[in-house]
């Protein structure tokens, strides 16, 4: 463990061949991002994952972090690409991009990334506590097209009819895109009321006064899933 009391190491041995997984972090970088996070307390969040076998690197991965917005975010993670095991002094040399951050909203609400070529977007709303939209196939840049404005400020918006109307005029400027669509509402506090899949059809969520789901229902607004309570003395 580290001085911090956050795992470091683990050591295995299985047929005579040692085995070894290590966990590196902000203490142990010197980059001024890594200097930040020590700063913000953020020492016992994993930067690095290494596995070795026979003192050997056969496996790795990063989240390399930035400063952004007054918070340090992720940026991207590397994956270790290597057919062959490396030695500890060139595995950093086999590291490649897995998956791109974009942008974040003001409260650090993650907007978009992209992984093998493919952005998937994220559109949040109800005063940035949870996301309405998410899009395969678009950048979050390509979606705020639609309506700048609107979408700029739809992480603040708590009205229904102005968030569907939003997600409408983001679903239907979509659909001659090769873009899947799913679009989300909620009942703060308590779960998702509705979603609207890329094939357009509605489903609905119902909860009791208690805010427990009892009823699922499908586009037709028949019931697929339902779910009783009940106490036992």
């Amino acid at each position: 463990y580290t001085d911090y009391g956050v795992l470091s190491s683990l050591k295995s041995n299985k047929h005579g061949m040692e085995k070894e997984k290590r966990f590196r972090y902000a203490n142990d970088f010197t980059d001024a991002v890594s200097g930040k996070m020590k700063e913000k307390y953020m020492v016992g969040i994993p930067i690095e994952q290494i596995e070795l076998s026979g003192g050997k690197v056969v496996n790795a991965s990063k989240t390399e972090y930035k400063d952004t917005l007054n918070m340090i975010l992720p940026k991207c993670t590397m994956k270790f690409n290597s057919a062959t095991p490396k030695t500890l002094a060139d595995y950093a040399g086999a590291y490649v991009q897995d998956i791109w951050f974009g942008k974040y909203t003001s409260r650090g609400r993650l907007l978009g990334y992209i992984r093998n070529n493919l952005p998937v977007s994220f559109l949040w709303a109800y005063n940035h506590l949870y996301p309405v939209a998410r899009i395969e196939g678009k950048t979050y840049e390509a979606v705020e097209r639609f309506s700048q404005t609107s979408i700029r400020q739809l992480p603040a918006n708590t009205n229904v009819a102005s968030i569907v109307a939003i997600l409408n005029t983001v679903r239907n400027g979509l659909a001659n895109d090769n873009a899947l669509v799913t679009t989300y509402l909620y009942s703060p506090l308590v779960g998702v009321t509705e979603t609207i899949g890329p094939n357009t059809q509605k489903v609905s969520f119902e909860y009791d006064g208690f805010n427990r789901l009892v009823r699922v229902k499908d586009h037709n607004s028949k019931v697929v899933e339902e779910y009783d309570y009940n106490y036992k003395h």
